[in-house]
């Protein structure tokens, strides 16, 4: 008898006329394909107004406003919201999504650092993460009191702000509770100590956030996981980032921590040697690395003959432990390998690729050296830039002919791949790949990855500043400028065709759509490399982050000529041939 709040009066009238159909046809409504198409027919017939659900009108999609969303690095201020274009005028308050981990302390002095090496080592994944409005989130972080179920599919008033997103300003209760409530907005490897907060206003919709579970408090759990979890899961079971990162990146993690391991089954034999093994973590490290080594792989034995149908929720501890174990082969290679994150938390990252899971990850990101350069082959030694290079230009030719691209542009694309990563010749960055030690570099061929590429950011600043790399350093910028160097040898005559290859180098990590980063690198070196018989060389910064170095309007010519869409199809055949390329060499034994 009244609007309903999804479906307005459509539901009452539809209902209404099924009823007349009902009378029409001997008292029932056949809703089998045929009949019920012959129905609607005589609905496009008639055409009654008010059957199907409220549409609102979107606004009109100006070149502009494409202009905007094609600038991706950096983005422009302000952007046009794209949820606008696609759905119209939102009704309900959106999302964040939170996920849970015990092992982070913000609290203590450090845990800041601490927190986001550790998150860095095993990232959150999708499958760990919920959805909560953001309103409800905004109310907790705030520690404003809220008993009222608000997870429905119908918005409240106080939810929305303008355009459907969360109100401006939440106040805190009064209580001064929320100080304890830190969290940490995850952005990658961008994030730092900036995006670690307890003001509400700093969570925008979209959002990944991460809550150290020691900062729940009582009736905490029900308000932003209720309904969302499966029914009895406790507090200390949050956590499932080993197993979820195991399962997004197809590669194995253990993460030993006092507040996980006590969360293990009584039943798991191995939880008082994972115990043990933490107590007085710091000063055994010190003491005796190899000790702990010997520890690590004595666990993972014990805990690969544990049977994991006896487990519960705690089955991949099991799976994990052979794997990374079959990885490392030894306790001297785990040595290498374990990283201790504070004084309470040891983690072990295994590099290779489960082949049985690979394939279905969805998570693989090129924007950082550490993930574009810190991999090795199956046997654990380096991949040579020499190998790499043509590798990934098989890959890109590959891809472009089996799109049916004309063949100029496939080797437009190929010829990127093969110019791509140049710029991983300069020394400095060879003595990142070998752990930042700068007497190691230019002694044997240049790398294009390397096992021993640092994975954290504290050891990333530091391999860094050993080796005397720019922070902020971008390889592929030096690789466009060596590229230019062995013109007309190396790129085409055909301006077009050149603007897209520099391009594609240029861009292959996400950058220069349509500016370079700024890198001040007033101490870079010389820097030569032989490619196909042709001597490519440069000397100092590549100064392609100035306005007048051409790299944004390369970017817009090509814009103009193959369309916001079609230049980035062209850069995504580029980047699925190096990450393909990558994959294959993790799981194959790379010789020439």
């Amino acid at each position: 008898t009244k609007a309903d709040p999804v479906y307005g009066e459509a539901l009452t009238k539809t209902w209404k006329w099924l009823k007349k159909k009902e009378q029409e046809t001997a008292g029932e409504v056949d809703f089998g394909i045929a009949a019920m198409e012959e129905l609607l027919e005589e609905l496009d017939a008639d055409k009654p107004a008010g059957l199907n659900a409220p549409t609102k009108s979107a606004p009109v999609m100006l070149p502009a406003h494409v202009d905007s969303w094609a600038q991706t690095a950096p983005e422009p201020v302000p952007s046009p919201d794209v949820a606008l274009f696609l759905r119209g005028p939102e009704t309900g308050a959106p999302d964040v999504h939170v996920c849970w981990r015990a092992d982070l302390d913000l609290t203590n002095e450090g845990g800041e650092d601490e927190a986001i090496e550790s998150l860095t080592l095993c990232p959150p994944s999708s499958g760990e993460t919920l959805p909560v409005p953001i309103g409800v989130f905004r109310r907790w972080l705030a520690g404003v009191e809220d008993q009222e179920d608000r997870s429905a599919d119908i918005p409240h008033a106080e939810d929305e702000g303008e355009g459907g997103t969360a109100p401006e300003r939440v106040e805190h209760d009064g209580d001064g509770s929320a100080t304890a409530r830190h969290v940490i907005r995850w952005r990658g490897a961008r994030t730092s100590q900036a995006d670690i907060t307890a003001s509400s206003q700093d969570v925008r919709p979209g959002d990944v956030i991460v809550i150290p579970t020691g900062h729940l408090r009582a009736g905490d759990f029900g308000r932003l996981g209720d309904g969302l979890l499966p029914e009895g899961t406790s507090i200390d079971a949050l956590d499932v980032g080993d197993r979820s990162h195991r399962l997004a990146r197809a590669r194995p993690i253990l993460r030993l921590h006092p507040n996980l391991v006590s969360a293990w089954p009584e039943a798991l034999s191995a939880k008082p040697a994972a115990l043990a093994l933490l107590e007085n973590l710091t000063r055994r490290y010190e003491d005796d690395p190899d000790e702990i080594a010997e520890a690590l792989w004595a666990l993972l034995d014990e805990l690969a003959e544990c049977e994991p149908d006896a487990l519960g929720q705690w089955d991949w501890l099991p799976v994990a432990a052979r794997e990374l174990r079959k990885e490392f082969s030894s306790p001297a290679r785990l040595r290498r390998e374990y990283r201790i994150v504070g004084g309470q938390s040891l983690i072990l990252a295994g590099r290779r690729r489960i082949p049985k899971l690979a394939g279905e990850e969805h998570t693989f990101s090129d924007e950082n050296d550490a993930s574009a350069s810190g991999t090795s082959h199956k046997n654990g030694g380096p991949v040579l830039l020499c190998t790499h290079l043509p590798g990934v230009e098989k890959f890109a030719r590959r891809h472009t002919v089996g799109c049916g691209l004309p063949s100029n542009l496939a080797d437009a694309v190929a010829r990127a791949g093969l110019l791509h990563d140049l710029g991983k010749a300069d020394p400095r960055f060879q003595s990142l790949l070998r752990g930042g030690s700068p007497w190691l570099a230019g002694q044997s061929e240049p790398l294009a990855k390397s096992g021993q590429m640092p994975t954290t950011p504290a050891a990333r600043r530091r391999a860094r500043e050993a080796a005397g790399y720019p922070e902020g350093g971008r390889h592929e910028l030096l690789s466009v400028r060596l590229a230019e160097s062995a013109e007309p040898a190396l790129l085409p005559s055909d301006p077009d065709l050149r603007d897209l290859i520099l391009h594609l180098v240029a861009s292959h990590h996400g950058h220069c759509r349509p500016f370079a980063p700024v890198v001040f690198d007033d101490t870079a070196p010389e820097v030569g490399y032989e490619l196909q018989g042709r001597h490519m060389t440069w000397a100092g910064p590549t100064e392609l982050e100035r306005l007048d170095s051409g790299v944004a309007d390369r970017f817009w010519r090509l814009t103009r000529r193959y369309g916001w869409w079609g230049l980035a199809w062209l850069e995504a055949l580029l980047r699925l041939a190096d990450w393909r390329r990558s994959e294959w060499e993790e799981t194959h034994d790379v010789k020439s």
